[in-house]
C-alpha cells in the first residue's frame, strides 16, 4: 500500500488538528480515516459560508474504507462531539437513510447537514435494484441533484398533496460513509462511474 506524504495526511490548520486529535484518542491510529472524517467535518462547518466565484460550495461526499474492527467509528464519533460541543448539534444528520423523500424532509428543516453513514456498502447494495426497493434506489438520484444544487434551489418530488413537496434553498449535504472495502467495490455499478456518483 502506497503511503501518502505526512503533509497530505496531516495538513496544517484545523484539518491537521483534527487528525492529530484522532491519533491521540483512537485505539487504532488511522490517519487516512482521520483525514476523511476531518474533511467531512470541515465541509459541514463551512456549509453556506464559503463559495468561489463560480458558486462552487464545500459540500463533499467522502468514504472511509477499512477492514472490520479497524477503527472506522472514531472519526464519526469525533465529528459528533465537535458539533455538539460547538453548539451545532442540528448539523448532525441521521446515520441511516430510509428513503429519498426523507433526505428532502431533513434538509428542509436544516439545509446544512452531515450524514455519517456506517456500512455504506450495504446501503449501496440495497440501492442497486429499482424493482425491489424504489424508495432506496432513488437515493442516489437525490444525492446527485443535491451535489449540483448547493448554489441554488432544489424542489423535491411532486405529490398530490402539494404540502409534501419540499423546497430546499442552497442545500448543503455532506456525506461521510464508512465501510469495509469489498462491500463498497462489490456494490458499485458501471452506472455509478458514469452518472457522477464517483
Amino acid at each position: 500500500e502506497e503511503k501518502l506524504p505526512d503533509d497530505v495526511l496531516c495538513p496544517p490548520g484545523f484539518l491537521g488538528e483534527m487528525v492529530t486529535h484522532h491519533s491521540r484518542t483512537a485505539w487504532f491510529d488511522q490517519p487516512k480515516l482521520a483525514l476523511a472524517g476531518a474533511l467531512a467535518l470541515l465541509a459541514t462547518l463551512t456549509g453556506g459560508k464559503i463559495s468561489d466565484e463560480h458558486g462552487t460550495r464545500t459540500n463533499l461526499y467522502v468514504m472511509g474504507l477499512a477492514p472490520s474492527r479497524a477503527g472506522k467509528e472514531h472519526a464519526r464519533k469525533l465529528n459528533r462531539e465537535v458539533l455538539m460541543q460547538s453548539g451545532e448539534p442540528d448539523l448532525i444528520g441521521p446515520e441511516d437513510i430510509g428513503s429519498h423523500a426523507a433526505i428532502y424532509s431533513w434538509l428542509a428543516q436544516q439545509p446544512t447537514m452531515l450524514f455519517q453513514l456506517d456500512e455504506i456498502g450495504r446501503k449501496l447494495a440495497t440501492m442497486k435494484d429499482a424493482q425491489k426497493s424504489p424508495h432506496l434506489w432513488s437515493i442516489i438520484s437525490v444525492w446527485l441533484k443535491l451535489w449540483s444544487s448547493s448554489d441554488s434551489m432544489l424542489k423535491g418530488d411532486a405529490y398530490a398533496d402539494v404540502k409534501k413537496t419540499k423546497t430546499l434553498l442552497y442545500p448543503h449535504a455532506v456525506i461521510y460513509g464508512t465501510s469495509v472495502p469489498d462491500s463498497v467495490w462489490g456494490n458499485l455499478t458501471r452506472e455509478n462511474e458514469s452518472d457522477g456518483l464517483l
